[in-house]
């Protein structure tokens, strides 16, 4: 996760560039990072973002800051810092930093995919998920999609901002907690654990599935 380049300025006794690559594997669906199109469309002048960390994640959170492309030549870019990190030695606003194009997590706007931030939203709207499911101590054994609710979307920043699917995932071999037990969090975390019901999430209100054999099955309404 963490990349040193012997022969340049990748990194510095006390920092070093986040390679998002291995979060994106681990979370698909709720860690997002430019797509290759995206990176394809930089130029020099263009302001992106990278994340620098201490070596010792421990001593201080990533932090993301801006760095303005200057030269490209293949996959060595190099950038100039546009503003001061906090405790980062080696590190000052001017510096000159080189990265690959894979170390970018953000670009500006003007570059982004057309419906880059619509798929984001889509996947973190909120669901009602039992938190065996996200603690790994069940699997999903079914869902179902009911009208959203007003009280419940009240209970989660990110359902103020993306809103709510309705659906709720109840676990496999397991009684059913009562609603006000469950967790109210982004359906994007559900499926970074189990996206094989990715297809059947257009289905209406109303609608039931359950894990069947190999796969899924829909209830008669």
């Amino acid at each position: 996760m963490f990349d040193v380049m012997p022969d340049g300025d990748w990194g510095g006794a006390a920092w070093r560039l986040l390679d998002p690559r291995p979060l994106k594997a681990e979370a698909p669906y709720t860690y997002f990072i430019p797509s290759t199109a995206e990176l394809a469309r930089l130029e020099p002048g263009d302001v992106v973002m990278l994340e620098f960390v201490a070596p010792n994640p421990d001593d201080y959170a990533g932090q993301r800051l801006p760095v303005q492309v200057d030269t490209q030549t293949d996959d060595h870019w190099f950038g100039i810092l546009m503003s001061a990190p906090h405790n980062l030695a080696g590190l000052e606003a001017g510096s000159l930093v080189e990265f690959r194009p894979w170390h970018i997590v953000a670009v500006p706007e003007t570059r982004a995919d057309a419906n880059a931030h619509e798929e984001e939203a889509r996947f973190l709207a909120c669901a009602l998920v039992d938190g065996r499911i996200l603690s790994g101590a069940a699997s999903v054994g079914a869902l179902e999609r009911r009208q959203p609710s007003p009280e419940t979307g009240q209970t989660s920043p990110y359902a103020r901002i993306y809103g709510e699917t309705g659906w709720v995932f109840y676990p496999a071999g397991l009684p059913r907690m009562a609603d006000q037990a469950m967790d109210y969090v982004p359906i994007g975390l559900v499926l970074n654990i189990d996206d094989t019901m990715l297809p059947l999430l257009r289905k209406p209100t109303g609608t039931r599935i359950i894990r069947w054999r190999e796969g899924w099955r829909t209830l008669p309404s």
